[in-house]
């Protein structure tokens, strides 16, 4: 499989989840209990999947190769761009857990509107974010890295979607998300 491809696969998946949490958050505003469980969940596809397996495979194979290869341009989109988003959404999600057990302690609604405030603004930072990469930055590298750094960007990846650890952690973050899916 393309990697490109294969990213886009992933950003399909963190879409869902996306679109999970909004809905969670619809139910919460709707006068449902809010599912603490399913909520922590969430952070957790969020964190191992989205960033520690998605993003992770971005920084350090994608994003190093159009940083050495494309110069200044890279550095605009890449630095300036997709890593500051992706450390905009891990404070999100820092700041959804903290939130969510803020709530577990003391459920009251400020606590309630503290969680989905969090909630949503991960998920639009998210699927812009996302938008960004599928429509820009990964059209951009196709078109920009040479072939052979587009294979070893390909070779990297794929070694690392077959690490034992890397699969384990992945295929955990999916069944939840599958789960998560039945539910919402």
């Amino acid at each position: 499989m393309d990697i490109i491809d294969l990213m886009i696969k992933e950003h399909d998946n963190v879409l869902s989840l996306i679109s999970i949490i909004r809905n969670a958050c619809c139910q919460v505003l709707e006068g449902k209990e809010l599912p603490i469980a399913d909520f922590k969940d969430f952070i957790t596809v969020a964190k191992v999947y989205a960033d520690g397996h998605h993003h992770k495979k971005e920084e350090q194979i994608l994003f190093r190769e159009m940083l050495n290869e494309m110069g200044d341009m890279a550095v605009n989109i890449i630095k300036n761009g997709m890593i500051v988003e992706h450390e905009m959404g891990r404070y999100r999600i820092m700041e959804l857990e903290r939130t969510l057990n803020d709530f577990a302690n003391e459920p009251n609604t400020m606590n309630k509107l503290f969680v989905i405030t969090n909630a949503v603004s991960w998920a639009d930072l998210l699927e812009h974010h996302i938008q960004r990469e599928n429509n820009v930055v990964y059209p951009l590298a196709r078109r920009s890295l040479k072939k052979e750094t587009l294979q070893l960007v390909a070779s990297e990846s794929m070694a690392f979607e077959e690490d034992e650890k890397e699969k384990e952690k992945r295929d955990m973050a999916l069944s939840l998300l599958k789960n998560l899916q039945e539910k919402y």
